[in-house]
């Protein structure tokens, strides 16, 4: 789930409440559906899947898993509050504690920031990094059509390039 967070900017619940049916494609482009309960409208959103993750087997662990309503990730399952993502969020904090990365401000959604600096430095136009990451814009005319095509937004999600040590 890191890795998807690293490649795509997703919030952490809806990495964590992914069912194996929201692992799509259209156009011969794989995608994720980011859809559901969402933080706002604009969230609902299809994220083509990098090459890196594609090379990484999410596309084909997401075949593998079957049942399409099943969670992708199985070992997450949602708290007495029906939110999928505490749970991991706090074993996420034990995973990098343990690792000796103690700053409080380092949790998953700093997987987010380090997507829109790879945004930034690969010249993603900032109404396609809005819509890979599910932001709103003040802008009136952006609420016009249906956005980008999945096309457009996998030949600028192919231009990320994310450095791991």
């Amino acid at each position: 789930m890191p890795w998807i967070a690293l490649y795509s900017g997703a919030r952490i619940e809806e990495l964590a409440k992914l069912k194996v049916g929201d692992v799509e494609g259209l156009d011969d482009i794989p995608f994720i559906h980011i859809r559901g309960r969402v933080k706002n409208k604009v969230s609902v959103r299809r994220l083509p899947i990098h090459s890196a993750l594609i090379k990484k087997g999410l596309v084909e662990h997401a075949q593998k898993c079957g049942n399409a309503d099943r969670l992708l990730f199985d070992d997450v399952q949602p708290d007495k509050y029906g939110t999928h993502s505490a749970k991991l969020s706090k074993r996420f904090w034990k995973y990098l504690w343990a690792a000796g990365v103690t700053e409080e401000r380092k949790v998953f959604h700093s997987f987010r920031h380090l997507f829109k600096d790879a945004c930034r430095d690969a010249d993603v136009p900032i109404q396609v990094q809005n819509a890979l990451l599910g932001h709103t814009s003040k802008a009136v005319g952006e609420s016009y059509g249906q956005g980008f095509s999945i096309r457009k937004i996998m030949e600028w999600i192919e231009k990320i390039r994310i450095l791991v040590l």
